[in-house]
């Protein structure tokens, strides 16, 4: 089995919605795997749950030597994950954030982990040259639904906080519409995009 630690936050969270995201698409290509909260009955009231969660206050939870728990950076030095026996994947969405959570451990590998996933390869790279393990690239997602407006264009104003003199004058031209990520956006100056 795989678990998926997430923390009992009740706030909307896009690194809780990519956790939730892997144990779907696991579950989609026949793996066994399950979210695990902390304490029953917590389900956080943001999210459409469509994966089976699990609870590490339940008294007959038991991981076995085979199983796999994947934790979020920030829980990775955490005295839940520490007293099973389970295999350790560190799952780092922001380097920021692993000191905090190693609490006081040297690097992963001083906590018992054997792997590491990043969500950037830059995240990679922190993870194995500064905390001891080497780090798979597991690229962010966008939900479905983000394109999504509903039949109508969504609008959003778009803001540009930039140091005085820059970009340097010989760099200052307007990207053209062909240059746009996706080709249903519209370059525009003044601050605001269509979808």
């Amino acid at each position: 089995m795989i678990y998926y630690l997430v923390a009992d936050d009740p706030a909307p969270s896009w690194g809780t919605g990519m956790l939730y995201e892997h144990v779907r698409l696991l579950r989609e290509r026949a793996w066994e795997a399950c979210v695990l909260h902390h304490r029953a009955p917590y389900r956080p009231g943001w999210r459409e749950l469509t994966v089976p969660v699990r609870y590490l206050d339940d008294p007959g939870f038991a991981p076995g030597a085979d199983d796999v728990v994947v934790v979020p950076e920030v829980l990775a030095g955490s005295d839940a994950v520490r007293r099973r026996p389970w295999r350790r994947v560190v799952f780092v969405q922001g380097s920021f954030l692993i000191l905090k959570g190693l609490d006081g451990a040297a690097d992963y590998a001083a906590l018992g982990y054997e792997a590491a996933m990043a969500v950037l390869p830059h995240v990679a790279r922190v993870v194995e040259r500064h905390f001891g393990l080497a780090a798979h690239v597991v690229p962010p997602f966008v939900a479905p639904y983000f394109f999504d407006a509903g039949g109508e264009p969504r609008r959003q104003r778009v803001l540009l906080a930039v140091k005085d003199g820059y970009p340097p004058p010989a760099s200052r031209t307007r990207r053209s519409p062909a240059r746009c990520s996706r080709k249903s956006w519209r370059a525009g100056r003044g601050g605001s995009w269509s979808a």
